[in-house]
């Protein structure tokens, strides 16, 4: 079998992952698996930048993300506003908070 060119096959598996994360993102919303407080992963790189951009004023933090630092799971949840770090125990307690 002919190999195919660089070009071709890198097109053909980027392809593959938008269908992945396309599938993925449809099967999180059929089976509710994320909660209404709860937007897509984002990259710690992402937050910081939210950071600088919000400054110092004060936030709601109405969605939360997933943080990934390099690719991995840090644990954590950003507020997808202000991009402020919360700890599960922080972001339930928040919540907690909120509920009526």
């Amino acid at each position: 079998m002919a190999r195919r060119a660089p070009h071709v096959r890198r097109a053909r598996m980027e392809g593959f992952r938008r269908s992945r994360r396309r599938l993925w993102y449809s099967s999180a919303a059929a089976n509710n698996r994320q909660s209404s407080t709860e937007g897509p992963p984002m990259q710690r790189k992402r937050a910081l930048v939210l950071q600088q951009e919000w400054g110092e004023k004060p936030c709601e933090h109405p969605t939360f993300a997933k943080e990934y630092d390099l690719g991995e799971r840090t644990g954590n949840f950003i507020c997808t506003q202000c991009g402020a770090s919360l700890t599960f125990r922080e972001k339930a307690e928040l919540l907690a908070s909120r509920a009526p």
